[in-house]
């Protein structure tokens, strides 16, 4: 989502608007400003990527929090041959389930979050006049999760 409102700055005022009317906050783990971030290319695009940052909440979450989960993760999409995973999207993914349903995931990246282990709860659609966007919102699924043995 922070990539897309990068490149597409009046859209995503709407997106942030509608999120902030809904009671919802904007937030990121440091993981999430490394991927942000690393494709900075000179320290002028870098200080606009930190100021669109701003905008939302830093949450505290480290790699020793989600190691364990992570592995698992990664094993519960490799057994159903979902191997695209990252370890960005394993990790967000244990960040997910450990925020419980007091974090949704807004993103445009669908195949690494599959319904096996999230709820997609909400699809919202963004015309960009060149191009049309499809953002969900996932939930990680405690249920789900205890089937597949990553509880």
């Amino acid at each position: 989502m922070l990539i897309f409102g990068f490149g597409y700055q009046n859209e995503f005022e709407k997106l942030c608007s509608f999120l902030i009317q809904g009671n919802c906050s904007l937030a990121y783990f440091s993981l999430v400003e490394f991927e942000f971030l690393r494709s900075a290319y000179d320290p002028e695009n870098k200080n606009k990527r930190k100021k669109l940052l701003d905008r939302f909440i830093e949450m505290p979450f480290r790699l020793d929090d989600a190691k364990d989960d992570i592995i698992k993760i990664a094993n519960s999409y490799a057994a159903r041959k979902q191997n695209g995973a990252s370890v960005v999207d394993c990790y967000i993914a244990s960040f997910l389930k450990t925020y419980g349903k007091n974090v949704i995931l807004a993103t445009f990246n669908h195949k690494d979050f599959p319904t096996f282990l999230f709820d997609r709860i909400f699809i919202y659609p963004i015309d960009t006049n060149k191009d049309i966007f499809t953002l969900a919102f996932y939930r990680f699924n405690m249920e789900k999760a205890k089937k597949i043995k990553i509880m």
